[in-house]
């Protein structure tokens, strides 16, 4: 890595955590807790609210359910319950979704759909990258936020369905973004549009997200062929990288950088992009990608 590409990740990583940090003093300003001392003390005093909401900030600015426990002062199984309480506790209207919830998730596909998608790829393709907007089932009570919340959801059958065949060459290579949860599914994809799983990279977002069976921070990035398409450079990058993550769902762009340094000639498709690239034809939502313009 080159030590321009240092730097500029230094300052990304080093502007979120400043500006992790600064919503945290806002939220502590806010709220009269503007000390460690005093967000303990309320903790101990039993304000199972006040202790939620600071979970939930500590963990959404990075720190682990332990971590977050620790600095709280309580242990991580109290932490949990907070954060992820039980189904059986909970009262349908926050497992299922408020109808505000579902309204705004409605509305939400609405807006994506209402442009269409980009017209459908012409000629052929050596390099794809996917990033799916992969459909979970298992719907998240309304504190938590879910790929509804931001962007239309495709099931399984859509996504296989589409005739990425037809848009790759004979010799090609497929880049898949896909999450724990649908790890399994992803193998159908792969199938479907033509390709053989070969090796993966694993994304260390550094950050936390909540889960059902553990606190996630990473995701793969699957490496797969369809006749033979072996990196053009032979440099071996290695296949954890751990880059902070952004607002939700985005792609650091060191993994375009990665692919563009592997794979130096053919012509290439991001597909599911919500942000064009240059170099790049763009498969997606037409909205979507006005937004990020």
């Amino acid at each position: 890595m080159s030590r321009k590409t240092e730097q500029e990740r230094f300052t990304k990583v080093a502007s979120n955590l400043l500006l992790g940090v600064r919503d945290l003093v806002n939220w502590g300003v806010d709220t009269g807790t503007t000390t460690i001392e005093e967000l303990k003390a309320s903790v101990v005093q039993h304000d199972p609210k006040l202790r939620r909401l600071a979970a939930l900030k500590l963990i959404e600015n990075g720190l682990s359910q332990r971590a977050a426990a620790k600095l709280l002062g309580v242990n991580q199984a109290t932490i949990s319950r907070d954060v992820m309480p039980d189904a059986s506790k909970s009262d349908a209207k926050r497992i299922t979704g408020s109808a505000a919830t579902q309204a705004r998730r409605a509305a939400i596909a609405a807006n994506a759909a209402s442009g269409g998608v980009t017209a459908e790829p012409s000629g052929k393709y050596r390099i794809i990258y996917a990033d799916p907007p992969w459909s979970y089932g298992n719907t998240q009570p309304d504190y938590h936020t879910e790929q509804r919340d931001h962007y239309p959801v495709m099931e399984l059958k859509a996504i296989c369905a589409l005739p990425v065949k037809d848009w790759v060459e004979d010799d090609a290579v497929l880049f898949l973004w896909v999450t724990s949860p649908v790890l399994m599914e992803a193998a159908s994809v792969i199938r479907a549009w033509g390709f053989e799983y070969k090796a993966s990279f694993v994304w260390d977002k550094i950050k936390h997200n909540m889960g059902h069976y553990n606190s996630v921070r990473h995701e793969f990035l699957l490496i797969c062929t369809r006749g033979s398409c072996q990196p053009d450079d032979k440099t071996l990058v290695d296949s954890v990288q751990n880059i902070e993550r952004g607002k939700h769902s985005a792609k650091p762009v060191e993994f375009f950088d990665i692919i563009e340094t592997n794979y130096t000639r053919g012509r290439r498709l991001a597909m599911f992009a919500r942000e064009p690239r240059d170099g790049w034809d763009i498969y997606g939502h037409v909205a979507e990608l006005a937004a990020a313009e």
